[in-house]
């Protein structure tokens, strides 16, 4: 008999010896929030809960066109995965590929990236282990002489050769004018306070397909950034306005915002299993 199944007849009243009771095995962590490799349970869909904020004003999706002065801060992280690696070509050319698809994208920019130091620790890490592919590269020096004959995806689970990569890809993107900053952690709390400072002087667009970063624009809009605050979700391409959707969700509902998100699984807390985000919005 299941230990889960005793507790069950327990609870409705059943009487159970207590040297019957102690004679299973205790579980040595909470099956609820971790999973069979001992790591946070991982949220599942986290967009769902963006989903279920913008349906309930789906006028803050924008369709005209947006004021010719907006400035983009980019998620470094998912700009990693926007540009294709060609075989046999050197990490100079590789980086070179993504300043010329930043410099036609975007008029004026800058990107935020995460830290994938191995020797400190990260709110993310469990998230980026949960991430990681089966086969990962084995360490590499990267440099812009340095040929790429691996692929990208092997590559980048390597959090040493990523952290590497970004360094040199960061000079090539200062070297074209366009702004970087390097977070010491966790680059959500970063892109949306960076975000927050532009939208001060001109209309800000965030790019980045992440709803820990669409919850925390949210909760930290401020009220002289009023109409000059969007998001573009990567993947769905829809520019959303968090400005419109602040001046309809409640304000009680904002600030628990981080909390119903965390609660419910994000990338540094574990989802409660049988738990989704559409129960905690209810």
């Amino acid at each position: 008999m299941h230990l889960a199944v005793v507790f069950a007849g327990m609870a409705a009243g059943s009487v159970i010896d207590v040297n019957t009771l102690f004679s299973y095995e205790m579980c040595s962590y909470p099956t609820a929030l971790f999973d069979e490799k001992l790591l946070l349970r991982e949220p599942t869909a986290k967009s769902q809960l963006a989903s279920i904020i913008i349906s309930k004003k789906p006028e803050c999706v924008v369709h005209d066109d947006l004021p010719s002065d907006v400035v983009h801060v980019v998620d470094g992280g998912s700009l990693l995965w926007q540009v294709g690696w060609k075989e046999d070509e050197t990490f100079g050319n590789v980086c070179e590929s993504y300043v010329n698809f930043m410099v036609k994208k975007y008029k004026s920019a800058i990107v935020v990236f995460d830290s994938y130091n191995m020797h400190q620790g990260s709110t993310k890490d469990e998230a980026h282990m949960h991430r990681m592919g089966k086969k990962v590269s084995v360490d590499i020096k990267v440099n812009d002489e340095t040929v790429c004959d691996v692929q990208k995806k092997p590559f980048l689970d390597n959090s040493n050769n990523k952290q590497q990569f970004i360094n040199i890809l960061s000079n090539h993107l200062a070297e074209a004018g366009i702004d970087v900053i390097h977070s010491e952690g966790d680059a959500d709390y970063d892109i949306a306070l960076t975000a927050y400072k532009q939208a001060e002087n001109h209309p800000t667009i965030v790019v980045a397909d992440d709803t820990d970063v669409f919850c925390l624009l949210l909760h930290m809009h401020h009220e002289d950034t009023q109409k000059k605050m969007f998001m573009q979700m990567d993947q769905s391409h829809k520019t959303v306005s968090i400005s419109t959707l602040k001046e309809h969700l409640e304000k009680d509902f904002l600030e628990i915002l981080p909390a119903l998100h965390a609660l419910s699984g994000c990338d540094s807390t574990s989802r409660p299993f049988g738990i989704g985000k559409s129960t905690y919005c209810c």
